[in-house]
């Protein structure tokens, strides 16, 4: 068990160090935690996919531990630069719920990434500023991992609050978009899964990937 939470930290720093600068030539930029950030050590996250699938240039500037709401090392929202960008892609909200309260009791963290209308809150922030600054935006929404896995083993109830109050706020803005990350990993389907059963593997990245790319297509591409 030590030996395994102990390849799983340096994978996160590593995954940690992964960023990209922002460029000019960017046409997604991707934000978030470690969903976005895992396998990034080996060119084989959910950025590099998308780079591959839709053949824009995209920069990653996901890290692993990052939170929503401040408090993190390098919050999600102090990830995002402004640019003339086509798309921004971002998840988050897992490490909210598991730094703020343990996943117990927690309707006020969910309340404060996003409000049950979904018109308020951090998540509804972050995605109204890349919006105002002319991106469109897509949510990844939580995907569910398998049981037995180390960490977030009280959260899906949370987790499925969140995508499902994103939903109401992508419902009626017009540049704001969600994907479930549900359609794209199997819990059932070790692989697609890390070696936590928490994380995806280079292929459950990779799926996720092609969800999010399917998405942008739907609604109209780069």
């Amino acid at each position: 068990m030590r030996s395994l939470l102990a390849l799983i930290g340096l994978l996160a720093l590593l995954a940690g160090c992964a960023s990209e600068p922002v460029t000019r030539r960017t046409e997604i930029l991707v934000l978030g935690d470690s969903v976005m950030a895992w396998n990034g050590w080996s060119g084989r996250a959910v950025a590099d996919g998308l780079e591959q699938r839709l053949g824009v240039p995209v920069s990653d500037r996901s890290r692993a531990g990052a939170t929503i709401l401040p408090g993190a090392s390098r919050p999600i929202p102090e990830q995002y630069r402004t640019g003339d960008f086509g798309w921004v892609v971002f998840d988050g909200g897992a490490n909210d719920l598991r730094r703020c309260c343990d996943c117990r009791a927690c309707d006020e963290v969910v309340d404060l990434l996003i409000s049950r209308d979904g018109s308020a809150g951090a998540i509804a922030d972050l995605a109204r500023r890349a919006a105002g600054d002319g991106a469109r935006v897509m949510y990844l929404g939580a995907y569910r991992a398998p049981t037995g896995r180390l960490l977030f083993g009280g959260c899906d109830d949370e987790l499925d609050e969140i995508d499902r109050r994103v939903m109401r706020l992508a419902a009626r803005e017009p540049k704001i978009f969600f994907v479930s990350g549900k359609r794209a990993l199997d819990p059932e389907n070790a692989r697609h899964f890390f070696i936590d059963r928490l994380h995806p593997s280079p292929e459950g990245s990779a799926r996720l990937a092609a969800l999010i790319a399917g998405a942008i297509e739907r609604a109209g591409g780069v």
